[in-house]
């Protein structure tokens, strides 16, 4: 409706204007008023309520700010507006990691088994500090080698714990650890297990359904049904609850750091003689998160809402996919002959996905994709950019704090969270970002290519910390390259041109090697070297692309400014 006073619009919401705009009425509204100073009585007054208009104005535009996902500052506003919509807002999330178990010798030595050794799940291993990590499988030692890789979790197992006892009320609730894993729940109410579900839209009066949801101070509490929505539990009753702490982020811990066992297994019995099994993570733990939080309730909420957590079109599966605790970012590719969808994901925080985040993710879809289609889940990687930058500074700029800007900037706009699954990089896109630094005169982008990530085509030894490439300047296009390990000394790098291997350019490689000689691929693309413990009919896949031009990424890995691939050449303007 139409304003129906004449000392103040809708648009004049400030303490400045709202009294201007009244001072400006009196002298035709109130024209006995003739003293605007302000130590009169009036002007003092007007002061007063245009400040407390000014008041009322902020909490109406709070309130109006906080009743919207997309605009919501408060974690309280963003509990309840999610509630509205059935999303659950996410405990911790424990994080994931490869472990790498070789048995060793009492030198340390790697020793060859003889039969197939298989080590049961439940395996537990530490850091220094004392953080536990579980493997989730079994995992076998196939005979004539000497380690294998397997998937673990950061958690810890509470079993049967009493967390409250039960009322004849509705909708009861019961506070859980403050380190509650999202997820792990069980309980039991006289003998009897009562299920964790998502929502209770599905549950009648007679279901033995709970849910677990986290409140404002993102605290987890478990919450019985109203004997509409979920059963009531029978009154005075203990209730025990079986469930994994975990250390969220805490849990994301420096590659080779997981080295101790919390109990070792027992070698078999063999000649050469194992003394026992070594155990270390080669790549950092990843996805671990501690409660979800205003960011990642305001992406993760609207896309539960589009998809109501079933997969059919690529849309459905890409939002879907970054529902799965421990994912950030995904790309995915659709193979309508055999009707398969192959996931490639980044985990939050960066790095390569563990093999248990990707399992994860094909066990999120089991029940949610289209039964005739098939998922399977790769670790999308990151591609390191290498640059070159020659920069003039503008006179009597700090050259320090200039290197410090520019390192800054490229970390903004190509770091982790800006980049994303295949982005391109444009090289007119560096040169602004530098160029419009207010210390930065001009500059020249002296260099632009890649270290490729190597995709585990074969095996599962990770390649990433023991090996060294650089892209040549003759590399001109796009090319595919396979990386293969024939015996415990050799490799052979390999060219793949429509789709076949150029044999012809066959490099042999010296995988003992600690890179004190260059390999340089027959067409002259790149120099390569590796060394390290490698296993018979290891493989890896990467890609190498254009020098010194615009990238257009074909193998699903996210390009990331590294400062330690940062060649940077400051000079220094000088006066006359």
């Amino acid at each position: 409706m139409a304003l129906g006073n004449n000392w103040v619009n809708y648009l004049q919401r400030s303490y400045k204007s709202i009294k201007t705009s009244i001072i400006n009425r009196m002298s035709s509204i109130v024209p006995e008023i003739t003293d605007y100073s302000e130590s009169n009585i009036f002007i003092i007054i007007v002061g007063i309520f245009a400040g407390l208009i000014e008041q009322l104005n902020y909490y109406i535009d709070n309130l109006a700010r906080e009743l919207y996902l997309p605009t919501a500052r408060r974690y309280s506003s963003l509990i309840k507006i999610t509630r509205l919509i059935d999303y659950r807002v996410k405990a911790k999330i424990g994080a994931t990691v490869d472990l790498k178990i070789t048995a060793v010798d009492s030198s340390g030595d790697p020793v060859l088994l003889q039969n197939n050794e298989t080590l049961n799940s439940g395996l537990i291993v530490k850091d220094s500090a004392g953080v536990e990590f579980i493997t989730e499988r079994k995992v076998t030692i196939f005979a004539n080698t000497s380690s294998a890789v397997v998937g673990a979790r950061q958690r810890v197992a509470v079993i049967d714990e009493n967390i409250g006892t039960t009322s004849s009320t509705s909708s009861q609730i019961f506070e859980l650890n403050d380190d509650y894993q999202d997820n792990t729940l069980q309980i039991t109410i006289n003998s009897i297990s009562w299920e964790l579900v998502d929502t209770f839209s599905f549950s009648g009066p007679n279901d033995n359904h709970f849910i677990v949801e986290v409140d404002q101070n993102k605290q987890a509490w478990l919450v019985f049904g109203d004997d509409i929505n979920g059963a009531i539990p029978p009154n005075g009753q203990s209730i025990f609850a079986t469930y994994y702490k975990c250390s969220g982020i805490g849990g994301i811990l420096e590659a080779n750091t997981i080295t101790t066992w919390d109990s070792e297994p027992t070698p078999p019995v063999q000649t050469p003689v194992i003394s026992g099994y070594n155990i270390t993570n080669e790549l950092s733990s990843v996805g671990g998160l501690d409660e979800e939080g205003i960011e990642d309730i305001r992406k993760h909420a609207p896309l539960s809402l589009r998809t109501l957590y079933k997969a059919v079109t690529n849309n459905d599966h890409k939002d879907l996919c970054l529902l799965v605790p421990g994912v950030n970012k995904v790309d995915l590719e659709f193979n309508t002959e055999k009707k398969a969808i192959y996931f490639y994901i980044a985990p939050d925080g960066g790095g390569t996905a563990s093999s248990l985040l990707l399992t994860d993710v094909e066990d999120y879809f089991s029940t949610r994709k289209i039964l005739t289609s098939t998922v399977s889940a790769f670790a999308a990687g990151e591609t390191k950019l290498r640059l070159t930058l020659t920069v003039v500074l503008k006179f009597r700029r700090n050259p320090n704090q200039a290197e410090t800007d520019i390192k800054e900037a490229l970390q903004e706009s190509f770091g982790f969270s800006n980049s994303d699954v295949n982005k391109k990089i444009r090289r007119s896109d560096i040169i602004a970002l530098i160029d419009n630094l207010d210390k930065v005169d001009y500059l020249s982008l002296d260099r632009i290519t890649t270290k490729p990530y190597p995709r585990i085509n074969n095996g599962s030894n990770q390649l990433e910390s023991n090996w060294y490439i650089e892209v040549q300047t003759t590399s001109s296009s796009i090319l595919k390259w396979r990386l293969a390990v024939t015996s415990s000394t050799i490799a052979y790098l390999y060219y793949i041109y429509n789709g076949q291997e150029s044999f012809d350019s066959k490099v042999t490689i010296n995988v003992s090697d600690p890179g004190t000689t260059d390999h340089t691929s027959s067409n002259g693309v790149i120099k390569i070297g590796m060394w390290g413990s490698f296993s018979i009919g290891d493989e890896w896949i990467f890609y190498t692309y254009p020098y010194n031009e615009d990238i257009v990424f074909e193998d699903n890995t996210i390009p990331i400014f590294d400062e330690a691939e940062l060649i940077l050449n400051i000079e220094e303007q000088l006066g006359l």
